[in-house]
C-alpha cells in the first residue's frame, strides 16, 4: 500500500458484530492514511459492498447474520475486485484454508492491531510467490 502524499488511499470496510472493536480498528485505520468504514453485520456488509466496493473487507469471521466465510463466498460470487480478510480469535492454518476456498485472502488472529490489518494489506498487492513467501513469514502459511 503506498501512503505517499498525493497516492491513493485504500479504501477498507470493517465488518465487527463488537461495534467497539470495530470502530476502533476502522479509526486506527483512518489514522494511519487508509479510508475506512465499519458495518456490524454481514448484511450490511454486502450491502457496502454493493453500493461501494472497497479495496478490501476485514471481516469478523463469526457474524451473527452472514458468517464472515459465507461473505467472502458471496463477494467471491458476485465478481466484485474487493478482497476479504477474515478475523478469527483461534485462526490456524485449517482456518486459512477454509478461507482461500470461500475466496478469502488471509486470516487474521483476532483481536489484532491496526499495524497489522495495514501488513496484512500490504500483502495483497504482492505477487502469488511473494505473498506466499510473506504470509510464511508472518507464521499464517
Amino acid at each position: 500500500m503506498n501512503l505517499t502524499p498525493g497516492a491513493r488511499k485504500e479504501y477498507t470496510l470493517v465488518v465487527d458484530c463488537n461495534c467497539f472493536r470495530g470502530r476502533g480498528l476502522a479509526s486506527a485505520l483512518t489514522r494511519l492514511g487508509c479510508y475506512a468504514a465499519f458495518v456490524p453485520t454481514g448484511d450490511a456488509a454486502l450491502r457496502y459492498i454493493i453500493e461501494n466496493e472497497p479495496d478490501a473487507v476485514i471481516a469478523d469471521w463469526e457474524l451473527p447474520d452472514v458468517d464472515g466465510l459465507e461473505l467472502a463466498r458471496q463477494v467471491t460470487l458476485g465478481g466484485f475486485k474487493t478482497k476479504v480478510l477474515l478475523q478469527k480469535e483461534d485462526a490456524d492454518w485449517r482456518c486459512l484454508r477454509s478461507a482461500l476456498e470461500c475466496g478469502g485472502e488471509e486470516v487474521l488472529t483476532h483481536p489484532c492491531s491496526a499495524d497489522v490489518v495495514l501488513r496484512a494489506l500490504e500483502r495483497r498487492h504482492a505477487p502469488p510467490h511473494e505473498r506466499y513467501r510473506l504470509l510464511s513469514e508472518a507464521g499464517v502459511a
